[in-house]
């Protein structure tokens, strides 16, 4: 049986939420990115990591990204958590703005969304980027821009086991080759 890790950044909790629950589904160990060193992680066979999507990067992915070389050997998954609707565009977009030059698998995890406990500074950032969406034609918006306007009204919470089926598929699939 192959030995895994699942590392997590999450800033409101949903990246944390999905991780807990794959390492769980998996039996393997999960540990907070910011409590993670490198060499830790040579002791592993599988290593995930999720993260937030913020302004279209996922959060610290450079961790790995610069390590690739010391980790060549394992076999890395990425999942990102966002408030977008789950499809192939936003997927590729996400694979081309963190992953490109990679031949890695990226996931992509809908989580929650709540105004009132953001930051006074993304709070600020969501609040004039939903204004500024909102002078658009409504035809004319992007999926992310549909989904911070709706997600600015009100507590939404997309987390769902389902979202993490394609990311065990994976994992089967490699640990079965």
């Amino acid at each position: 049986m192959p030995k895994g890790i699942v590392l997590y950044k999450s800033k409101y909790g949903s990246a944390r939420t999905y991780a807990k629950m794959l390492a769980e589904t998996c039996a393997f160990d999960l540990l907070d990115l910011t409590k993670c060193h490198i060499n830790k992680l040579k002791a592993y066979d599988i290593i995930i990591y999720g993260a937030g999507i913020y302004a279209g990067k996922i959060k610290n992915i450079n961790f790995l990204l610069k390590h690739l070389s010391a980790l060549k050997d394992k076999k890395i998954i990425f999942f990102a958590v966002g408030v977008t609707p789950n499809d192939e565009k936003w997927i590729a977009t996400l694979k081309e703005h963190n992953l490109k030059g990679y031949d890695l698998p990226l996931y992509y995890c809908q989580g929650n969304f709540d105004m009132a406990k953001l930051s006074i500074f993304d709070h600020f950032l969501c609040s004039a980027l939903a204004k500024q969406i909102a002078k658009k034609a409504p035809e004319t918006y992007e999926p992310w821009e549909k989904a911070l306007l709706e997600n600015t009204k009100a507590y939404t919470n997309h987390i769902s086991y389902d979202y993490l089926v394609p990311i065990l598929e994976k994992i089967h699939d490699q640990t079965a080759s």
